[in-house]
C-alpha cells in the first residue's frame, strides 16, 4: 500500500482553511502526512489553521511551516524536500483554493500501477501540448479545458498545470527539484519538459474530484499577480524550451 503525503500552499485564504481541512479528514483519512506552508500571509490564515488543525487532524500526522515570500515555486520546492525526508511514496500538492471532494488515492494508485517507473508529473486539472494547445481537462477544473475527460479517466499530455499536481518519489529521484528561477508561472510546464523530453517519462492529466473555488475575504497580494512576474517566468520558459515551440511572455 502506497503512503501519501498531502502538501498545501497557502496565501491569504483564512476563510478557506476549515474547508480544506474538512476535505482531508472526510476523504483522505488514511493519509500518512499533511504539510501546510503559509507564504507571507497578511491575513489570519495561520491563526485559523492553528485553531482548527489540532482538532480536525488529531488522527493525522501534520506539520506547518511559515515561508517568507518564496512564491509558488519556493513552496513546491519546500514540500518536495520535506516529502523526500519522509517514508511516503507519493506527494499531492494542493493550492490554497482547492478541496478534496471524494477519495483520491485509489484512482492515483490505478494510474501509478499502470505506468510504474515511467510515470512523470500527474495533473488533476488540465493537460495540454505546447503553448496550451489540444487541451483536455478534468470535470473538476475551472476554465476552458477543451475536451472533458470522462469520469475517473486520464490522458497522456506533454504538459499539466500546477493545480493540483502529483509527484511520485521515483519521479523526483530522476528529475530533481523545482527550478527556483521561476516564481509562479510555468513551474509545472518546465518540470513536465524535464520529465518528458529529458527523461522520456509520461505526464498525464487525470480526473480526480478536487473542487477549485474562491470565497471569503481575499487579499490579491500573491506573487503571481505582481507586475512583470508572468513575463519574467514566460521568458525563462522560452529561453529553456524554445526548441520545443514555447513562446516568451515579455
Amino acid at each position: 500500500m502506497r503512503k501519501y503525503m498531502i502538501g498545501y500552499t497557502i496565501w491569504n485564504r483564512q476563510d478557506q482553511i476549515g474547508w480544506a481541512l474538512d476535505g482531508i479528514v472526510e476523504h483522505c483519512p488514511t493519509v500518512s502526512n499533511v504539510q501546510f506552508i503559509f507564504d507571507a500571509c497578511e491575513d489570519e490564515s495561520e491563526k485559523m489553521f492553528d485553531l482548527m488543525a489540532p482538532q480536525l487532524l488529531r488522527a493525522i500526522p501534520f506539520t506547518k511551516q511559515t515561508a517568507n515570500d518564496v512564491g509558488e515555486a519556493g513552496t513546491h520546492d519546500m514540500l518536495m524536500r520535506q516529502f523526500m525526508e519522509t517514508d511516503c511514496d507519493v506527494l499531492i500538492i494542493m493550492q490554497h483554493d482547492q478541496r478534496f471532494a471524494s477519495p483520491a488515492f485509489s484512482k492515483l494508485d490505478e494510474v501509478l500501477d499502470v505506468y510504474g517507473d515511467t510515470i512523470g508529473l500527474i495533473g488533476c486539472r488540465i493537460g495540454y501540448e505546447v503553448n496550451w494547445s489540444d487541451r483536455v481537462g478534468s470535470r473538476w477544473g475551472l476554465g476552458k479545458t477543451g475536451v472533458m475527460l470522462e469520469e475517473g479517466r486520464w490522458a497522456e499530455k506533454s504538459y499539466v498545470n500546477t493545480g493540483p499536481v502529483v509527484y511520485s518519489r521515483s519521479l523526483i529521484e530522476k528529475v530533481g527539484f523545482i527550478d527556483l528561477e521561476f516564481k509562479h508561472w510555468y513551474i509545472a510546464e518546465d518540470y513536465c519538459a524535464r520529465s518528458h523530453h529529458e527523461h522520456k517519462l509520461k505526464n498525464v492529466v487525470v480526473d480526480i474530484p478536487i473542487r477549485h473555488m474562491n470565497f471569503g475575504r481575499l487579499k490579491a497580494t500573491d506573487v503571481a499577480y505582481r507586475p512583470g512576474i508572468r513575463g519574467v517566468d514566460g521568458n525563462r520558459m522560452y529561453d529553456k524550451w524554445k526548441q520545443l515551440g514555447w513562446r516568451g511572455k515579455g
